[in-house]
């Protein structure tokens, strides 16, 4: 993937992020808003980081970790929506498909190059 795709891919780990740590911060009450919007944040970095990450630590093919993007940003966007702002989860989850449209275009068209 080039440039442009692991950029795309950057952004769309720090909006899953941002987003779930709103999320945490409005579902919860007291002290227990930070405990939420930290401990969210911080699943989604490590799941990220696992799974989707540029350097991640378990290999899967490009398929599966684009349809893994789509499933965090998705469980992102959700927590936007509950937590209000339910047009900024839809955005979210559309900019996860594009890139996953985008990054197969990509690869489809550098392996016809190669032939």
């Amino acid at each position: 993937m080039g440039d442009a795709g692991q950029m795309g891919r950057t952004l769309l780990q720090m909006g899953a992020i941002a987003s779930v740590s709103f999320w945490g911060f409005a579902a919860g009450e007291g002290m227990f808003r930070f405990v939420y919007s930290i401990g969210g944040s911080l699943m989604v970095a490590v799941f990220w980081g696992t799974f989707i990450g540029s350097r991640s630590m378990v290999a899967i093919p490009p398929l599966a970790r684009d349809a893994l993007t789509v499933l965090v940003c998705a469980v992102a966007g959700y927590a936007l929506a509950s937590a209000g702002e339910p047009s900024l989860g839809v955005g979210l989850v559309l900019a996860a498909l594009m890139h996953a449209i985008y990054t197969r275009y990509t690869e489809m068209r550098d392996r016809n190059l190669e032939r």
